[in-house]
């Protein structure tokens, strides 16, 4: 069975102090509150794959739906 442990997503470009430079978010099972990370399979035809973060917060748990993935870290287990 596969788990996701680390997710980053949502690449986009931005400037610093340097120039350029490349901009992401990061998600990684057990830092910063983070519960789970679910990848979720297209059921039609016209559906992305995407990712629901699930992370505790001083407002109790949130969910976050992500679409735009850009690499996606697996732990394979025997189940």
């Amino acid at each position: 069975m596969k788990h996701v442990t680390d997710l980053i997503c949502n690449w986009h470009q931005d400037y610093n102090n340097n120039g350029p430079c490349e901009k992401y978010d990061s998600y990684k099972v057990g830092e910063n509150g983070i519960i789970s990370i679910i990848e979720n399979q297209p059921i039609y035809e016209k559906d992305d794959w995407n990712y629901t973060v699930k992370q505790e917060t001083n407002e109790g748990v949130q969910e976050y739906r992500i679409f735009n993935p850009n690499h996606v870290t697996y732990k394979i287990t025997e189940e």
